[in-house]
């Protein structure tokens, strides 16, 4: 029991056995949520990498990463469905040197740019708000 008086132990293990529910039960539907939350998610990697600038300098490279952003394929990872959210991009200039988002000039890092952490940390309470009711739909489904 916690301080305020409320426990939620139990409200926390149904709403787990429903996510297993999910996955073992439906894995069709569950695999269809993970996707479309990558997808969300590549979206707001595009919206904070548009707003920082990054690769703004140049031109060739700036053209095409916006197109690269992608959720990719849902795999299993420690027992739960996974999906990556990336850009993989990759952009030759004319002098044959290849510019990508993991090392934009002269293949090193370039500090500074965040923008996946930060499109992750403002994900984060959607994709809560996003499990909570796919579980309800799970429920709801199996009544």
């Amino acid at each position: 029991m916690s301080e305020d008086g409320f426990d939620i132990s139990e409200l926390s293990k149904f709403s787990t056995d429903m996510l297993a529910i999910a996955n073992d039960k439906m894995p069709k539907e569950s695999k269809k949520f993970i996707k479309k939350q990558g997808a969300l998610l590549s979206k707001k990697n595009k919206a904070e990498y548009s707003s920082c600038g990054v690769g703004s300098g140049i031109k060739e490279f700036a053209k095409y990463t916006l197109t690269g952003f992608k959720a990719g394929k849902v795999y299993k990872y420690d027992g739960a469905l996974s999906v990556r959210a990336y850009n993989g991009t990759t952009v030759i200039n004319k002098a044959g040197k290849k510019y990508s988002l993991g090392g934009m000039l002269n293949n090193g890092f370039v500090p500074g740019y965040h923008f996946m952490e930060k499109a992750l940390s403002s994900f984060n309470n959607e994709y809560v708000l996003n499990c909570e009711t796919f579980v309800y739909d799970v429920v709801v489904k199996n009544i």
